[in-house]
Order: structure tokens, then sequence, then C-alpha cells
């Protein structure tokens, strides 16, 4: 590989990198912006009657807190000093991003089996579109998730390495 060769290869990874940081802060910036928007449009006496107007607040919320947290995190890991972090802060930025990213893909795929099984079978399934079934789902989802990744907060190690200069 000539040294021609190897500054081209490096232009393409300075692009791909700037695409990337540029265009996940603008999908950050526009789920800032939709995602409350979109539970407030969800709140109105218009979608009252609705019966996934409560799986789908609930994953404006969950979606709402994952962009916050990535943020949050994408700025702390690039913006400040890692010895400033100490493991706590560590552990709870790694449980939250795995279980509320999860939380969110599993609320999704249960409103997407909720809604064909109300669509498919809508005499058979009328539980489904009760709103106390919906809580008490949502809220199982949430303490599922929260369990399965819990051994990541209590079990995961993390070592702090302090540099002598």
């Amino acid at each position: 590989m000539n040294e021609t060769d190897q500054d081209d290869m490096y232009l393409k990874i300075e692009i791909g990198e700037k695409f990337f940081g540029y265009g996940s802060m603008i999908m950050v910036a526009i789920g800032l912006i939709l995602n409350p928007l979109s539970f407030y449009i969800y709140s109105k006496p218009a979608f009252a009657k609705a019966s996934a107007v409560v799986y789908l607040k609930a994953l404006c919320v969950l979606d709402t807190l994952a962009i916050i947290q990535s943020l949050s995190f994408s700025i702390d890991s690039f913006g400040s000093d890692p010895k400033s972090m100490n493991v706590f802060t560590c552990k709870f930025f790694w449980y939250f991003s795995y279980f509320i990213c999860a939380s969110s893909a599993c609320l999704e795929a249960f409103i997407s089996i909720d809604r064909c099984l109300s669509v498919a079978f809508a005499s058979r399934f009328k539980i489904l579109s009760k709103k106390v079934f919906q809580y008490l789902m949502i809220f199982g989802l949430i303490i599922y998730n929260a369990s399965l990744y819990l051994p990541i907060a209590i079990f995961y190690d993390i070592e702090l390495q302090v540099s002598t200069n």
C-alpha cells in the first residue's frame, strides 16, 4: 500500500466519522422534538378511544429517555475527563443504556403482537384493549427488562486507570 492510498483511506474514514457524527446528532435533535410532540398528540381527546394509545405514549417516553441517555453518555464520554467518572456512574450508564433500549424494543414488539391479535381475533381478545391490562403489560415489560439487565450493574467489572504523568 503506497502513501497515496493510505491518505485516501484516512480521508474516507474522516468523512465517514463526520457523516455519522453529524447524522446521529441530527437524529437526536429530531427525536427530542418529535417524541414529546407525539406524546402531546396522543394525549388529545381525539385519540382517547384508540386502543393502542397507552402503548404509543409509553413508547414515546421510553424513546425520549433512550435519546437523552445516549446523548448524555456521548457528551460524558467525549466531552469530559474519563477519570472524573466513578465506577457507579459507569455502571449506571451501561445498565440504563441496555435496559432502556431493550424496553423500547420489547414494547414495539408487544405493540405489533397486540395489534395483530386484535385485528385477526377481535372478538376473542377483548382484554387487549383494556387500559388496565395495557398498563400492567408495560409495567411487566419494564420490570422484566430491569431485572434481566441487573447483572450488568452488579457483576460488571470496571477498572479505573489512573495515569501518572
